[in-house]
């Protein structure tokens, strides 16, 4: 009843879904990752972090619709029914009003069969037709999924198509027997249904969150928490259109925002919105870079790995001079939100390119961001500024040789930091069905938050067209 496809798109959108729900699970077992320790939360420690994703969205994801034609064999009061059916069905969600992540699987089906069966020399030809509505309950609390059983209801309704009684005596009794017990049999049949579906919907589900757990678990969420990286989920709900969630990236000797989350993406703005303070990338640069001496492609991998995606700028352009970057300990990388700009700032105790070391510097460089044409637009406003750190006598070192370091570190830099630079389609992950693709909507930093909407393409259809599958 359940498609191995349906089984690992399920797989996909949960694991995408625990991407921004954090916290530990105990799903069949205990819990792989313990759960941080709530918090107590004084002014400076106040959220960072908002996302909000529609119930459109997680449909687009996820919804499917399916054809299935297989043969059957049944045992039903009885007597043994062959054939074949034909399964339409279509899988959705909805998300539930909540003060915790509430979402209803729904499972919908129409089964049309033709059978055949042979009893007391009587042979029976039918057809039928049997409709499925399945639902099951998910609640994301902070100690892991809460699963209620799967509900299910069914109706059966068949109509004889053909009839022949083998035997010389009763035949009238015999053929009126059969039409009478037609409700009877066709009840049984939706009985079935409902146990089957319950059963299979159960084990699906169950089996589907116990996987993805431990895969998270190991993948994402305790490599993150080894480095101190992973976010803490403060509030999370759900409303009849929308996954709401709100996080803190901060250790014990960070800070959040002194203002906490005031200025929210509205949900218009798209099926996604980010509401991200400086705080919290400025924390997670911390973590990542404080006091590392990455080259290029450590850099690039370390970014591939958390993020997903590597920054062209990376790219090495000339293989045979590589360059590493040695991070300041306190301040590796700093960004501003303001009035539309994000200015950037990169402090470093040293470079090295090929096998010329260059003394410690300050680079910033500042951008004005838009949304234009459906598209992000990023325009640098002047050069890259780069100035050296050293003082008192070692500044005397620098001089004019520091003009010529300025120079090297300007041609690297501006491949990483262009002059202006497009992104067509929000990042998403690499099995990102394409009847769900993005488009930014919305963007504006100010007051410290930096604010992303993006919203699903126009036409996008919410089921995707049936697949024909023949099981033989």
């Amino acid at each position: 009843m359940w498609s191995k496809k349906l089984f690992r798109k399920l797989n996909t959108i949960f694991c995408w879904l625990l991407v921004v729900l954090p916290g530990a699970t105990t799903s069949g077992g205990e819990a792989v990752y313990e759960t941080p320790a709530k918090l107590v939360f004084e002014p400076y420690r106040l959220p960072n972090m908002h996302v909000g994703i529609s119930t459109e969205l997680l449909n687009a994801l996820l919804a499917k619709n399916t054809r299935t034609h297989a043969p059957f064999r049944e045992n039903i009061l009885g007597t043994t029914y062959r054939g074949t059916s034909t399964t339409d069905a279509q899988f959705s969600l909805r998300t539930e009003p909540d003060d915790d992540i509430a979402i209803t699987l729904l499972w919908n089906a129409t089964i049309a069969s033709r059978s055949h069966s042979s009893t007391n020399r009587t042979d029976v030809s039918s057809r039928s037709t049997t409709h499925i509505n399945a639902s099951k309950k998910l609640i994301r609390q902070e100690d892991g999924w809460h699963i209620e059983p799967a509900q299910a209801s069914t109706s059966s309704r068949s109509q004889i198509t053909g009839l022949k009684v083998r035997r010389l005596f009763g035949r009238r009794i015999a053929r009126r027997r059969v039409y009478q017990q037609r409700p009877t049999v066709d009840r049984s049949v939706a009985s079935l249904a409902a146990r089957r579906t319950r059963q299979e919907f159960d084990h699906s589900v169950n089996t589907m969150l116990a996987s993805l757990e431990g895969d998270f678990d190991r993948r994402v969420r305790q490599p993150l928490a080894e480095r101190d990286l992973l976010p803490v989920v403060v509030q999370q709900h759900s409303t009849n259109d929308s996954l709401q969630l709100t996080l803190l990236q901060a250790d014990a000797e960070q800070q959040g925002t002194l203002t906490g989350f005031s200025h929210s993406v509205p949900q218009s703005a798209g099926d996604i919105s980010l509401s991200l303070h400086q705080s919290a990338f400025n924390n997670f640069a911390t973590d990542l870079l404080a006091g590392e001496r990455l080259d290029e492609d450590q850099l690039a991998a370390q970014l591939g790995k958390l993020l997903g995606w590597k920054p062209l700028g990376l790219q090495r352009s000339d293989s045979e001079k590589r360059w590493s970057i040695d991070f300041d300990q306190a301040n590796p990388l700093r960004v501003e939100f303001h009035e539309g700009i994000v200015m950037v700032t990169l402090l470093a105790r040293g470079f090295q390119i090929d096998d010329q070391a260059i003394p410690g510097a300050r680079l910033r460089v500042a951008y004005q961001l838009s949304v234009a044409d459906s598209q992000l637009v990023g325009q640098r406003q002047g050069r890259i500024e780069i100035m050296p750190v050293a003082t008192g006598p070692a500044a005397e070192n620098v001089g004019v040789r520091f003009q010529v370091f300025r120079s090297m570190l300007s041609r690297r830099f501006d491949r990483l930091f262009p002059a202006e630079f497009t992104w067509s389609e929000p990042p998403v992950a690499q099995n990102w069905p394409p009847h769900a693709a993005l488009y930014f909507s919305q963007l504006q930093a100010r007051d410290e938050w930096l604010q992303i909407g993006c919203s699903l393409i126009p036409g996008s259809p919410t089921y995707s067209p049936p697949v024909v599958r023949s099981v033989k």
